[in-house]
């Protein structure tokens, strides 16, 4: 998805104002949303050139141009950090991780991304949800565990292919810690045709996590934060397994 945007795409986004923290915590919703879909791609959502369901090419833009936004921010200390090719030089605000393909890389920490991006303007939907799930749960976890075995005994990640991924559930309490009064509670039952729950999802990260917990006003039971439009969910049970 965006995670496949290359630096030199990036670095062709003009700087610009970010959304607000309410439109962007909307924008990252409704962008799980629509991938929930598949092949029932409603109205509300679009298709894009690989056949993916996702937010209309205007809310795109603004998702894709904030997520630039706030990876130009920090590229002075990713490129850092990588350039660094031994552990024991991999210190301050740069931290030995691993790569997708598993081999041990120099990144800069969340602590000194988070501070850029968080000073620059970057809204919590970004930083505390989606480069917090990318920094956190895979640099600096998930991606070191190489065996299906070990992927999948730590609640945090899942096995899929033939690598480890954060899992689902930890990607949406990421998500919903970032964006509190964002209804996550209410996607999580219609999209797994009730057999998940958001609670079920906190439960499940606090064994690999016991220090990760609602954050103040998140509602567990749905039913409240921001009013969303019926989408047609109906193979969304399956969409849930591939996105984990």
């Amino acid at each position: 998805m965006i995670r496949a945007l290359t630096l030199l795409a990036l670095l062709a986004v003009p700087a610009a104002a970010y959304e607000t923290a309410a439109s962007s915590c909307d924008l990252q919703y409704r962008l799980l949303e629509c991938g929930f879909n598949g092949d029932a791609c409603p109205s509300t959502c679009s298709t894009s050139s690989n056949g993916e369901c996702t937010l209309p090419t205007a809310d795109l833009a603004k998702w894709t141009a904030d997520y630039a936004a706030s990876w130009l921010t920090a590229t002075s200390v990713m490129l850092e950090c990588a350039a660094i090719t031994t552990a024991s030089s991999c210190t301050g605000n740069c931290a030995m991780g691993t790569s997708d393909a598993g081999v041990a890389t120099c990144y800069a920490t969340y602590a000194k991304i988070s501070s850029l991006m968080t000073a620059d303007g970057a809204p919590a939907a970004l930083v505390e949800g989606y480069w917090q799930n990318q920094i956190s749960d895979q640099w600096f976890l998930c991606s070191a565990l190489r065996t299906e075995t070990t992927c999948n005994a730590n609640t945090a990640c899942n096995w899929s292919g033939s690598s480890c991924g954060s899992s689902t559930a930890m990607t949406f309490v990421r998500y919903q810690n970032a964006c509190p009064s964002t209804d996550y509670a209410s996607l999580v039952t219609s999209a797994s045709g009730g057999t998940l729950t958001l609670a079920g999802m906190y439960a499940t990260v606090a064994e690999s996590d016991s220090s990760i917990t609602p954050a103040e006003g998140v509602s567990l039971s749905g039913a409240r934060g921001i009013a969303r439009s019926a989408l047609a969910l109906a193979a969304s049970a399956a969409a849930l397994a591939a996105l984990a």
